[in-house]
Formats: C-alpha cells, structure tokens, sequence
C-alpha cells in the first residue's frame, strides 16, 4: 500500500494537522469581538463532529455553515455563562470563609451550583452544533448529558481547563505556550474532544451517508433522528 497517496497514512496525517490548523485560526478570529466566542466555539466543535461523519467535508465551510445557524442560540448561551459566572463567583467571594458575609451553608451552595454550571456549560455549545432545538431543550439537554456522562464530562473538563491552567501558572513558559494556542492549541484540544462528543451524541445522530449523495442542508450533524 501507497501511504503517499491521497488515502495513505501521510495524507491523513497532514490533512488532519490541516484542519486543527484552519480551524484554530478561525476560531480565534471569529472570537475577537468576545460576545461572538460562544459562536466561534460551537462552529468549531460543529466542524470537527461532521468531519468524523464525513470525512472529506470542508472544515471552514462547516465553520462558517454553523456561524449563520446557530449565532442567535450561541450567542444568548455564551451571554448567559456570562451572567451566571458573574454572579456565581461574586455569591462565592461573598459567603467564603473570610469574605464579605462568611456562611459555609450558603459557600459550598454555590460551589455545588458553580459546578453544575460549569459541567453543564461544557456541552452546551457542542449540544447547540449537533442538534436543533428550542434553546431550553437545548440548555436541559446539556446538563442531563452531563450528569449522565459524568466520568466523561470529568475528562472533558481536565482536557479543557488543565492546559489553561499550565498557561497561566508558569510564567516562564508564558512566550511558548502563548505560540502553541495562537497555532493550533484551541483546535487541538476542539479536535480531541470531538471524539469524546460525538461518542455520546451518536444514539441521536443520523447515520452517516456519503457526502455526494446527501443534499447540503441534509447532512449536516444537526439534523437528528431523536432527541437525547
């Protein structure tokens, strides 16, 4: 077997590395404004969920596909994390020990509700990518996937908040790391938890079909058979 060839395993390789890159560069750009990154998040997740069901679809004409559907939905859900991230840290600054108004009741609430909220807002935007739905629906389905998949929904969140973490506490590396994001670190990690997404999500998707024979709106990972 020809692995230079259009199906070998050099191809692949570098085609993939293609799409992280392409990807990534998207995503940051489209994520400039701030209020759009909710949009630029689902895009990008939506991107990688149908290049696993089609494999030779285009990841930025996904991108942008997913950018002019979901914008209204991403959107308000991104404004929302927002507003509930505000309140939820200044409820837990608040009633910490030696905060404003110390009261371990009401501190360790709102860490149990903060982590809700983090794990539901962890599939609220891939949610928003694979299915169509009122935006309650959606934001129900996010938190009842997530409660559901908890080991998952564990992993997702190391993957996402680990290396961020690394980042912002050593300094030294502050230089490299901020290169590896700027190239192709988001995408990187929106690639690896696409896996994980479409994993849970594949009960509810359509089957996959081949590109050529599916109309262009129809086989878009969105369009399910069910809902979760």
């Amino acid at each position: 077997m020809n692995i230079f060839n259009e199906n070998g395993m050099f191809s692949r390789f570098f085609g993939k590395i293609g799409d992280i890159l392409i990807l990534n560069v998207l995503f940051l750009i489209c994520s400039l404004p701030v209020v759009t990154f909710g949009i630029s998040l689902t895009s990008m997740q939506y991107a990688f969920l149908r290049k696993i069901q089609y494999p030779d679809s285009s990841p930025a004409r996904d991108f942008f596909r997913s950018f002019r559907r979901n914008f209204k939905q991403a959107t308000l859900a991104w404004l929302l994390v927002i507003a509930f991230a505000v309140v939820v840290i200044a409820d837990i600054g608040m009633f910490r020990p030696g905060g404003v108004v110390p009261f371990l009741p009401l501190y360790y609430l709102f860490l149990i509700i903060g982590a809700i909220g983090l794990f539901t807002t962890l599939f609220i935007f891939p949610v928003i990518a694979a299915f169509e739905n009122s935006f309650l629906n959606l934001l129900v389905q996010s938190f009842f996937l997530a409660a559901k998949n908890i080991l998952w929904t564990l992993l997702i969140a190391v993957l996402t908040f680990f290396p961020l973490y690394l980042t912002l506490t050593d300094l030294q590396l502050l230089l490299t790391t901020f290169i590896v994001w700027l190239l192709f670190g988001f995408g990187f990690l929106g690639w690896v938890s696409s896996f994980i997404y479409y994993r849970i999500f594949r009960p509810w998707l359509p089957a996959p079909e081949s590109i050529e024979d599916a109309a262009p709106e129809d086989n878009a990972p969105e369009d399910t058979q069910g809902q979760p």
